[in-house]
């Protein structure tokens, strides 16, 4: 079965919205295949700060082995940079509480790092 791409940005774009708008400060457990960043910030939401704390994660990657050092976390970088690398589709929405913007970004398929680790 082959699903076409107007398919898989249709789903994401549906599974990323209605999340984001619950504000759940936790990754969708719907989500399969599909890798997940999640930030949150006082105000209005600062897309470039969401990415620059995502990519600071480089850090903790350990290029030699493709791999997180160990106690670190640094998936989100290594999903923005599969994403560029591979180009694969993502979709992000941002919501509003109170005084807190949340960004739901979905990466389809998911970097190869996630799916080791989901393993």
């Amino acid at each position: 079965v082959t699903i076409g791409l107007s398919s898989v940005l249709l789903n994401l774009c549906w599974f990323c919205a209605g999340y984001a708008a619950k504000c759940i400060w936790n990754h969708n457990p719907e989500l399969e295949d599909t890798g997940e960043n999640l930030f949150v910030g006082t105000g209005s939401l600062d897309l470039r700060e969401a990415l620059e704390k995502w990519f600071l994660e480089h850090l903790d990657y350990d290029f030699q082995n493709n791999s997180c050092d160990e106690d670190q976390m640094c998936g989100h970088y290594t999903q923005v940079r599969y994403k560029y690398i591979q180009n694969n589709t993502h979709f992000c929405v941002s919501g509003r509480v109170v005084n807190f913007s949340f960004l739901v970004c979905n990466y389809y398929p998911a970097s190869v790092l996630l799916l080791l680790q989901l393993s």
